[in-house]
């Protein structure tokens, strides 16, 4: 028998009322989203968690012979692209996601999605951070000693594309390894990134659109709409 425990929530924003119900799920919930609140912090683990969603969402994969620089970020609800051509021209997009939720189904992978073009200005600063953070030479959190694996929170995932060679890396909530340089880098990366972008603000509005009545975006929060 599965063992799970539910909490629920009424909150209320500018836009709506909903209400979000927090499953802590052991047995039930699938084992890619049981991974990101329970520590796992395997990049093979989520690798292929990545490789299931870029084909429901349709994203490109990341390839070493069709750009000369691509880097992508894994957020909750929210994969960030950011491209540099050989031209020197760079670009990026921002695909907002959903996954509908129903309790009766639960390996069920229906999915809602919006692609936003990243004006150039932004992309081009991102590209600056991604290079100023030296991101490409951080190892995955789990090849840094002392980063705890064991920790609540979001995995977070970049992939990199850069002279012809490909990289996946994942970290598991930096938020909370205060005590690593690289984890703070990291972090601070987040914050940069969200400070730009407006990522909240974007999910927010494209949530307004979600046609499911219960969904998830990558992790164990389960939103539900008003009645």
């Amino acid at each position: 028998m599965p063992i799970w425990e539910a909490t629920s929530t009424v909150f209320s924003d500018n836009l709506s009322m909903s209400r979000k119900i927090f499953f802590f799920f052991f047995l039930l919930v699938p084992v890619a989203l049981r991974g990101q609140y329970q520590g796992y912090n395997s990049p093979d683990f989520w690798k292929r968690y990545t490789e299931a969603l870029t084909f429901d969402l349709k994203l490109e994969p990341l390839s070493i012979k069709k750009t000369d620089f691509h880097f992508r970020f894994w957020n909750p609800g929210q994969v960030i692209d950011i491209r540099r051509d050989s031209s020197a021209f760079i670009q990026g997009e921002i695909t907002c996601y959903a996954k509908e939720y129903d309790e009766m189904n639960l390996g069920k992978r229906t999915f809602y999605s919006s692609k936003l073009p990243i004006e150039k200005e932004n992309a081009s600063e991102i590209y600056q951070l991604i290079l100023g953070r030296g991101l490409s030479s951080i190892p995955t959190g789990d090849a840094i000693s002392g980063w705890g694996k064991d920790a609540i929170g979001f995995t977070y995932i970049i992939e990199y594309v850069d002279s012809s060679v490909y990289s996946f890396k994942c970290y598991l909530s930096p938020i909370k390894q205060t005590s690593l340089k690289e984890a703070i880098t990291i972090q601070s990366f987040i914050y940069e990134l969200e400070k730009v972008l407006k990522l909240k603000k974007k999910y927010k509005s494209f949530a307004a659109s979600v046609p499911f009545w219960c969904y998830t975006k990558g992790t164990p929060e389960v939103i539900c709409k008003k009645k």
